[in-house]
């Protein structure tokens, strides 16, 4: 079976599990608006286990859940801060109900270490340190009105980008002071200046 399949294959089972979920008591105690984001957030963990850490649901431990939470979703997620505000609720209650149904067999103890990094989790969605280079241009591209879905405006925005950046980083290297002739080659090749690269 390829990846994609069985990717497939993983999501459409855990969205079963999401369905019975919608349908429990542990579901009303969600907000409106961690409702409206469960069934995303579950998915999108889900499909980043597999894709970015290798984890069937079976196989999802703490380790990688944190890693998961912490680094890939801030890095490659694009969503508003409403997502990331119902990772914590959502994937706590959600993880519990999977062990209590007998589809995890330590939904509990992961929904114990979501509940822990909570809080960081949402930091690290909010900070671009945290964001791939990707996510990094689409904020930036936000953030000054360009849609990222827009081709044409995002080509032209890439362009003025790369200049932008290119600026920056010209201004920010010292400037080399000159070699004189008789001084060791800045190439490294131990010759003198002139006898090398001044040539």
């Amino acid at each position: 079976m390829d990846q994609e399949t069985e990717l497939d294959d993983i999501l459409d089972q855990v969205y079963d599990w999401v369905c019975d979920f919608i349908e429990s008591d542990d579901f009303g105690r969600l907000g409106p608006e961690h409702q409206d984001m469960a069934e995303d957030v579950v998915l999108t963990f889900t499909e980043f286990m597999y894709s970015y850490h290798g984890q069937l649901p079976e196989e999802w431990n703490v380790r990688e859940l944190e890693e998961c939470c912490l680094e890939t979703i801030p890095r490659k997620m694009m969503a508003e801060e409403a997502y990331f505000r119902s990772i914590t609720p959502v994937l706590v209650l959600f993880l519990d109900f999977a062990e209590r149904e007998g589809f995890l067999a330590n939904g509990a103890a992961l929904a114990r270490r979501v509940r822990h990094i909570g809080r960081h989790i949402l930091e690290n969605s909010r900070d671009p340190r945290f964001w791939g280079m990707a996510k990094s241009l689409a904020m930036a591209a936000t953030q000054a009105g360009i849609d990222p879905s827009d081709p044409a405006e995002m080509e032209l925005f890439i362009q003025a980008y790369n200049q932008m950046m290119a600026h920056q980083f010209n201004r920010a290297m010292p400037a080399q002071p000159k070699a004189r002739p008789n001084d060791p080659c800045p190439c490294g090749s131990g010759k003198k200046y002139k006898k090398c690269c001044g040539r």
